[in-house]
């Protein structure tokens, strides 16, 4: 009796196997171009998501370095025009401050009369540390000289006390900045027969009313 063999033959099983394998290589190759697609799509998205960011911090970057362009050319403009203030204060004070100077001078060498005009004005002296018994006629100018923006005064005095007493008046003023005793000199008139004392004092000078200005005082230390 023929037998009649109906299971597939190992050559077929072989052909379905390997079609089955390129099939599943196929739908992993296929699987793997849709997730590379999906993932290049989704860095793209990234990427611009990106590049609006970069562009809207550049935007503001932009923006301050304009602000901070416009704030420095307002403080040159401010600086420029507190120069020109500055010129044009000091050539108003220097008109008018040789003579304000000379006032300050006749004044600190008056002595105003003990009467109730004058009491308050002598209080104000008084308060300051000033000699209100001092008698202005002890101390006399001789010579006042103005150069490179210092003055020197020369004078003579009665005595050691009154030149003390008068160079404190100066320090009192606005226009001598840091008045400095250079010369002290006792002698002897002959003709008087009386000892008299020479003097020389120096000091930066400032015209300017309001003030010290900062290139006598220095940044660090306060206006007088």
């Amino acid at each position: 009796m023929i037998r009649i063999n109906l299971l597939p033959t190992k050559e077929v099983k072989k052909k379905k196997v390997r079609k089955e394998f390129f099939l599943l290589v196929a739908i992993l190759v296929a699987l793997d171009v849709m997730v590379m697609m999906s993932w290049g799509s989704a860095a793209e998205d990234e990427l611009r998501v990106v590049r609006s960011r970069n562009k809207g911090l550049q935007e503001q970057v932009d923006s301050l370095k304009e602000a901070k362009k416009q704030i420095e050319e307002r403080e040159q403009n401010k600086k420029l025009l507190e120069a020109q203030n500055y010129i044009f204060d000091k050539l108003k004070f220097d008109k008018i401050g040789p003579s304000n100077l000379l006032l300050y001078l006749s004044y600190v060498l008056t002595k105003p009369e003990d009467s109730a005009q004058n009491r308050e004005e002598i209080k104000k002296r008084e308060v300051i540390g000033w000699n209100v018994d001092w008698d202005a006629d002890s101390v006399w100018l001789t010579h006042i000289q103005e150069k490179d923006g210092m003055v020197r005064l020369r004078g003579e005095a009665r005595n050691h006390e009154d030149v003390a007493e008068f160079l404190k008046r100066l320090e009192a003023g606005v226009f001598f900045y840091r008045p400095e005793l250079i010369k002290q000199e006792k002698k002897f008139h002959q003709q008087l027969e009386t000892h008299y004392v020479e003097f020389e004092i120096v000091a930066d000078l400032n015209y300017n009313l309001d003030g010290w200005p900062i290139e006598l005082t220095g940044a660090g230390q306060p206006k007088k």
